[in-house]
């Protein structure tokens, strides 16, 4: 099962620990490195950015927000 994480871009997952959320200590891990884009500039194209600001009720939210929205208290 370890062979699956030795490849190229590819992050060992991490148990997310409901009281580190909570108490603020919870450090998020790295996030995957592509593979290389191909040589003649086929790979994937970049989101378009977004205007926060027309955005009003709308935000990304954080690991401590998507758990207090997953976990009913």
């Amino acid at each position: 099962m370890d062979e699956m994480w030795k490849v190229h871009g590819r992050v060992k997952p991490v148990a997310l620990d409901v009281e580190s959320i909570n108490d603020g200590s919870f450090v998020t891990p790295p996030l995957r490195n592509p593979p290389p884009a191909p040589a003649n500039g086929a790979g994937p194209s970049k989101p378009t950015p977004v205007n926060q600001s027309t955005l009003k009720d709308q935000r990304e939210l954080s690991v401590k927000d998507n758990l207090d929205l997953f976990v009913d208290r």
